[in-house]
């Protein structure tokens, strides 16, 4: 039988290319991670050797940009699931003043440059709202990295970026109406038109997302099947996309209101596990298609107006987010640190780049150059996290990260599971004041230990995702409570990668099974055979022969030798 060719079999021929794309993000990627640059950097890379401005190995990449369109659909979709709702809640004013300040004052400072240097006006205001977001993606991994989220400074810039990818929205509905009209009246009716769209469209989801997915959710069989809840994620999201584009609005925008409207439901952080490794497939192939759209002879051709640009864009932004957040009472130098850190164009900058050069705002040159400074800034991301930590650092009265989170890890408390021993360890623990969260799957038993006043978080343990949202990082002990011995077993070791240094208890049905859950990392384990051994010899010499037990040998609590008493 003869082979298959590309010439042949087109489908083959694509195949090839993407292996060939996957291939050189993921070479890239482990690169640029060893130099510290972060991952991101090499997915564009990536894009800009292979794609058409590069060494074009991929041929025409046109057949690849309804899998690009796809990864930014759902990347979109999943960035939208982690928006913090409640964190947004809990901010103080100065924060929410100076978040949207900043992007107010980027934005007009933006648009008043751009005007200056010729630019129409639907042009200028189009990249006024571009430069005013910055990289959600590459900021917080940088952060979270350093584990610096927690500093002042980290704190003001994810308070900045919750209310950049806010207001995403309403920029991409501004840029939307610039594009569709001509004159300021029909800029307006268009503008109206776009924000009626949109409140249908949230209406909609809304309803699918507090009526109908809860209900689908709740089921224990899709539950139980976890493909089910990952294809019902999957059709929310392209299905949003879609009803956005056919009402007229941008794909983007549906898929991120989709998962920003979830974001707050019980299901967010199952929902948020299931995609995750497949947001990492999305966000490599959504940084691939920026890297198509770098053009590096363009830049060597314009060195002067690149470095200008990207400069500019370093300069300005930093300002506008320092000034904004010192007029709103944040510390000087904290403030300029998260100005820093805020620097850099990002992801949403592109979607709406993008969404501009369809509708005829950009030029090929203006996008060109926009690309340029967003995948310069970029690389720049982690230098600049560096240099705003030292920054905060020298600042006189600023409670360390560790200090902060010292007094929270000595009193919380993560049970997974609650059953009857999971309930029993949570209450004895909410008796004793210490701040107990319980991560549960069962909706039955969800709504009893909501009902009897713990904080609970749906969600399967098995998954790091869900143990990171549970804050197993900040606990000062984990009980594992679940009657399957492989499936304590493997929470045992996410929770040792993910916080080496807690105390893990957990509980071992059969004592056949007791080795296996030490050798996962648990520091206890209560064997319940040899528990239900101890209690009937107990019973029996008091009950029986009317002697005294007393308690010799092995206890029922075993634990790993060398550790203290519990």
């Amino acid at each position: 039988m003869e082979g298959f060719s590309a010439h042949e079999a087109p489908g083959w021929a694509a195949l090839a290319e993407g292996l060939i794309l996957l291939s050189a993000a993921l070479g890239l990627g482990a690169v640029t991670s060893r130099l510290r640059l972060g991952p991101t950097v090499g997915y564009i890379l990536a894009g800009a050797l292979l794609g058409p401005h590069g060494l074009h190995l991929l041929g025409d990449v046109s057949g690849l940009d309804s899998v690009t369109e796809l990864g930014v659909t759902l990347l979109l979709f999943a960035i939208g699931l982690e928006f913090p709702w409640r964190v947004l809640r809990s901010m103080g004013r100065g924060p929410l003043l100076g978040g949207g300040g900043q992007i107010v004052l980027t934005g007009l400072v933006g648009f008043g440059i751009s005007l200056a240097l010729g630019a129409s006006t639907g042009a200028a205001l189009a990249i006024g709202a571009v430069l005013a977001l910055s990289s959600t993606a590459s900021v917080l991994r940088t952060l979270s990295g350093r584990t610096e989220t927690d500093t002042v400074h980290g704190r003001l810039t994810v308070s900045v970026l919750i209310l950049q990818d806010l207001a995403l929205v309403p920029l991409l509905l501004l840029v939307t109406a610039m594009g569709q009209a001509g004159s300021p009246a029909a800029f307006a009716l268009a503008l109206g038109s776009s924000v009626g769209l949109t409140l249908v469209l949230v209406a909609v989801l809304m309803t699918l997302a507090r009526v109908v997915m809860p209900r689908v959710l709740a089921v224990t069989s899709s539950l139980a099947h976890r493909e089910l809840a990952i294809l019902l994620a999957l059709v929310t999201a392209i299905g949003a996309a879609y009803f956005a584009h056919r009402l007229g609005l941008s794909p983007a925008l549906g898929s991120f209101l989709a998962g920003m409207l979830l974001a707050d439901s019980p299901f967010a952080m199952q929902l948020r596990s299931d995609v995750e490794a497949l947001k990492a497939i999305f966000l490599a192939l959504f940084f691939v298609s920026i890297g198509f759209l770098f053009n590096g002879a363009w830049v060597v051709q314009h060195p002067v107006p690149v470095a200008l640009a990207t400069a500019g864009v370093l300069v300005f932004k930093a300002l506008a987010a320092s000034v904004s957040l010192i007029i709103f009472g944040a510390p000087r130098r904290a403030a300029f640190a998260a100005g820093i850190c805020l620097a850099q164009i990002g992801e949403f900058s592109y979607v709406l780049a993008l969404q501009a050069a369809i509708l005829g705002l950009f030029s090929p040159a203006v996008m060109a150059l926009i690309v340029a400074a967003l995948v310069l800034t970029l690389i720049a991301t982690p230098l600049l996290i560096a240099l705003g930590a030292r920054i905060s650092l020298r600042a006189a009265g600023v409670v360390s990260g560790e200090t902060r989170q010292g007094a929270s890890i000595a009193n919380r408390l993560v049970v997974v599971g609650f059953g009857p021993a999971g309930a029993a360890a949570a209450t004895e623990a909410q008796r004793s004041g210490r701040e107990t969260v319980v991560i549960e799957l069962n909706p039955r038993l969800i709504a009893q230990a909501r009902k009897e006043g713990f904080e609970v978080h749906l969600g399967d343990a098995t998954h790091p995702e869900v143990l990171r949202h549970a804050g197993v990082g900040e606990a000062a002990a984990v009980a594992v409570t679940v009657p399957d011995h492989h499936a304590a077993a493997r929470i045992i070791q996410l929770v040792r990668f993910l916080a080496p240094g807690v105390l893990v208890v957990a509980r071992s049905r059969f004592h056949l099974h007791t080795a296996s859950l030490f050798a996962a990392g648990a520091d206890h384990v209560v064997d319940e055979e040899q528990e239900v051994g101890e209690m009937l010899t107990r019973l029996l010499c008091q009950e029986v022969h009317g002697d005294t037990w007393v308690e010799g040998g092995e206890m029922a609590a075993t634990k790993r030798p060398g550790l203290g008493s519990v």
